[in-house]
């Protein structure tokens, strides 16, 4: 409720906003080593994924192009939830893009694997992709201090908030 006056938020606005903040703040402070871990993880098992020879390698029903770019379009998206300005997302993109490849280059070397340049073309794709929509979010949020991770755990503290009012 707002008591009738529009500038002047209500107690439980007042409270939804502080306990938004400080979840989120307690939350990235105490939690946010696992975004870390996700991130790697995923690099980890691109990497792993991509040297496997190619009797060994596992797979997934869909064709390669679709795998490299979900692959790479997960990690950017992964990786740009830490990021709080567009320079650092710049940054992820153009190192994910060096990882690419340097993995699609080493497959010269794996039996059973082959460097293909659409390969890297797609997997360059996902990332851009990924890092395009990181960037959006970030302008369209304007609050540079914070990474996206926080931002998105604001906005979801706020609805839940909101939803239980209802």
């Amino acid at each position: 409720m707002n008591r009738g006056l529009d500038n002047i938020p209500s107690e439980r606005e007042e409270y939804a906003d502080r306990t938004s903040q400080t979840s989120a703040g307690n939350f990235n402070m105490h939690q946010e080593w696992l975004l870390r871990l996700a991130c790697w993880a995923a690099i980890l098992a691109i990497g792993i994924v991509s040297l496997m020879p190619g009797q060994l390698r596992p797979g997934t029903g869909i064709s390669g192009h679709a795998e490299h770019l979900i692959a790479y379009f997960g990690a950017a998206l992964a990786f740009g939830l830490g990021a709080r300005e567009l320079g650092q997302v710049g940054w992820i993109g153009l190192l994910l893009v060096g990882y690419a490849g340097a993995l699609e280059t080493v497959q010269r070397w794996i039996p059973g694997r082959h460097a293909k340049l659409s390969d890297f073309v797609t997997s360059t794709t996902g990332i851009v992709i990924g890092c395009f929509v990181i960037a959006v979010f970030i302008l369209l949020t304007h609050r540079r201090r914070e990474s996206l991770y926080t931002r998105l755990l604001r906005i979801v503290c706020r609805r839940t908030w909101t939803s239980r009012d209802e």
